[in-house]
């Protein structure tokens, strides 16, 4: 299921997201910038860091607090 909008605000809040990339045109939330589709640029992927406890991936859950809480994916 989708984030609510109040859901996402804490989302990004907490996470310190720059830009939210979403697949259809909506408004910036909670002051973060949107983007529709991939983000423009040259084509090549950010480089990969090095260290094996560097986070590789943030996932939020819904929570069973009724707030979502990240969980942080490391590459080692």
């Amino acid at each position: 299921t989708a984030f609510t909008d109040p859901e996402l605000e804490h989302v990004l809040a907490d996470s310190g997201a720059g830009l939210l990339v979403v697949e259809a045109d909506r408004p910036p939330l909670a002051g973060v910038p949107v983007a529709a589709g991939p983000p423009e640029g040259d084509g090549d992927p950010p480089a990969a860091d090095d260290d094996p406890a560097a986070v590789s991936f943030l996932a939020y859950t819904s929570g069973t607090t009724g707030r979502p809480r990240g969980a942080m994916l490391t590459a080692g």
